[in-house]
């Protein structure tokens, strides 16, 4: 159970008229989805499950420089490797504005923007 847990696999979302790319990683056991999306040298993370090796090293294949992770909530069903990622790559944390968690990050709030930088 445990390696069925930790399996994941890719797949490439496709993307018209853009030099944008988006990967798709799926956590299989869990029933997770994140995203790698990549565009130039930088590439911004959003809901992060996995090891955050795996994401550097996705971006790491295309000649991406992670810069920004996003949670699109807060994840009550798993565990979210969000913080670590950012932690590791030197990237800006964002999150839904709110008060549930105790360390740094960069608020969104409703109907605002967010690009890779």
């Amino acid at each position: 159970m445990r390696a069925w847990s930790l399996a994941w696999n890719t797949a490439q979302v496709p993307v018209r008229d853009t030099s944008t790319e988006v990967i798709q990683v799926r956590r299989t056991g869990k029933g997770c989805l994140s995203y790698v999306i990549g565009d130039g040298e930088t590439a911004m993370v959003i809901d992060a499950s996995l090891d955050p090796q795996i994401y550097l090293d996705l971006a790491h294949q295309r000649g991406w420089q992670v810069s920004m992770v996003l949670d699109t909530h807060i994840h009550a069903d798993h565990l979210s490797r969000s913080r670590q990622l950012a932690e590791r790559s030197g990237a800006r944390l964002v999150l839904p504005d709110q008060q549930r968690v105790g360390f740094p990050f960069t608020a969104i709030h409703d109907g605002e923007a967010v690009g890779s930088g």
